[in-house]
């Protein structure tokens, strides 16, 4: 995938948000090694957390996924798109 897909997805996220509770078109995808590893969206309503933005979201969802509390040493970790 290149960075405009991974922004394209980020854009895609943010405009369902927008038919949310939080209707907030805030969104990032989280990226390691080419592969989106994470996404999110801004969700300070719907979870009562003032710091659930997107980029905090796909975090928290990237590292549940891949057990892992930080991104990484890689080269190509932590590339974030957000929107």
């Amino acid at each position: 995938m290149t960075s405009e897909k991974f922004m394209a997805r980020a854009i895609e996220i943010g405009r369902a948000g927008l038919r949310t509770k939080d209707a907030r078109p805030f969104a990032a995808v989280v990226v390691r090694q080419g592969k989106i590893v994470g996404e999110g969206r801004s969700q300070q309503k719907t979870l009562l957390d003032p710091t659930a933005y997107g980029e905090i979201v796909g975090t928290s969802f990237r590292s549940a996924i891949l057990l892992a509390a930080n991104l990484g040493n890689d080269a190509d970790n932590g590339q974030i798109a957000g929107a």
